[in-house]
């Protein structure tokens, strides 16, 4: 008798990217989306990963969406002084390195 393999997928979240002011907008950022991106894709079953972001860092957003994260849900009051964020998402047949927009 044959047991149907089970298919588990596993998720990955971003618990904090961040550059320091003086070197912003040198790729830094980009280049640690790609080795996320990399490590996922290479070394786990990785499905899906998220994070989560303030709803205020226009930078920050415009980054992940040029990965292919998308909004996928706001959460308010989300940071301790209050600070709203969004929950963004992207799956793993996206995953791939880019340049910096």
């Amino acid at each position: 008798m044959e047991v149907p393999c089970a298919v588990v997928a596993y998720a990955g979240h971003v618990l904090s990217i961040a550059v320091a002011g003086p070197f912003l907008r040198l790729g830094i950022g980009a280049g640690l989306l790609n080795a996320l991106h990399a490590q996922l894709k290479d070394e786990h079953a990785i499905s899906r990963v998220s994070l989560h972001v303030r709803t205020a860092n226009a930078a920050a957003i415009a980054l992940y969406s040029s990965y292919d994260y998308e909004k996928s849900e706001l959460l308010r009051d989300f940071y301790e002084e209050g600070g709203d964020a969004w929950l963004m998402t992207m799956q793993r047949e996206l995953f791939g390195a880019r340049e910096e927009p």
